[in-house]
């Protein structure tokens, strides 16, 4: 699903794997990612990410916000790291 607000696209994948298929296909500028996904979580995701393209940055939003958590998810690469439920 594409969703558009202004200049913005936004993109929906049904898990990482679908996720990465996407990217491939080109066009992102950030990616949102959450860690708990089916088939892949977000770690891994972020790993195969790097090899596809290691310019995209990704931002983790999570509701699992312990601190051994985020430093994993920065280490692999995460621009930044979002718990939820936030409020725009």
């Amino acid at each position: 699903m594409v969703r558009t607000a202004g200049e913005f696209h936004a993109d929906t994948a049904t898990d990482g794997a679908d996720g990465l298929e996407k990217v491939r296909s080109g066009g992102y500028d950030i990616i949102f990612t959450d860690l708990k996904m089916p088939r892949m979580n977000g770690l891994e995701f972020m790993e195969h990410l790097r090899e596809v393209d290691p310019t995209i940055p990704v931002v983790v939003v999570t509701a699992h916000s312990h601190l051994d958590t985020a430093l994993s998810a920065m280490r692999e690469g995460a621009s930044d790291f979002i718990t939820k439920p936030f409020n725009f």
